[in-house]
């Protein structure tokens, strides 16, 4: 059963674990590897387990924090009037999906009304939590509409992901693949390793902090 977390103060202490126990695993993985230094094979095969572990806590991270929101603002009994256009859409996905793919006339008359009671309905919103998905390939693409289904487009503009975008599906997602399915990569040193390591931390780190930021903003109220 998923933890309960109602106010500020949780949602906030809450992230700050998630943020330090990744972080120190990671930290350790990064100096295993610096003091294997001495042996390049060793060094070698350490490097491929740590560029899997940076993935594993990049797909991780992201997925964890951004289930996290969504219980909050599920906890924080919005109601539909209320919440923002954002949200009320992954509300309402599963309506929207049927409403796509249907042809069926009685099926879209249903969802316009019930889409025109919905912004003066008093029922409480409940966003699901599986609509997160990374489908275990966390390329730009998918981070992209994550953030997006979070309203989080100012950030995916403000940290210039777009420039990235090459570096995360070939570097980090293209090179676990590699590894994950026994190929042989050569081309994979320290200082490259250290730049990934970084970026990873200091990315997941900048959207934590927004989420945060938003928490305590009420960024998902209707303005």
């Amino acid at each position: 059963m998923s933890k309960k977390i109602r106010t500020i103060e949780q949602f906030s202490d809450e992230v700050d674990q998630i943020k330090r126990w990744r972080k120190k695993e990671l930290a350790l993985m990064k100096g295993q590897i610096e003091g294997s230094r001495e042996s390049m094979s060793k060094q070698k095969v350490n490097l491929r387990a740590g560029h899997l572990l940076l993935y594993a806590h990049w797909e991780g991270w992201i997925k964890e924090i951004s289930k996290l929101y969504l219980r909050y603002i599920n906890s924080q009994r919005i109601t539909y009037s209320k919440i923002n256009s954002i949200f009320l859409a992954s509300a309402l996905k599963s309506d929207i999906l049927e409403f796509q793919e249907s042809g069926k006339s009685n099926i879209h008359i249903d969802f316009v009304n019930k889409l025109s009671g919905v912004y003066s309905s008093n029922k409480r919103v409940i966003i699901k939590e599986d609509l997160i998905q990374t489908y275990s390939n966390l390329s730009y693409d998918i981070l992209k509409d994550i953030l997006l289904r979070l309203d989080m487009k100012d950030i995916v503009d403000r940290e210039n992901l777009e420039l990235y975008e090459v570096y995360i599906n070939k570097e980090l997602v293209g090179r676990r693949n590699s590894i994950a399915h026994g190929e042989y990569i050569d081309d994979y040193d320290m200082q490259a390793y250290k730049e990934m390591h970084d970026f990873v931390i200091n990315t997941l780190d900048n959207i934590s902090t927004e989420i945060v930021n938003r928490v305590i903003n009420e960024r998902y109220i209707k303005v």
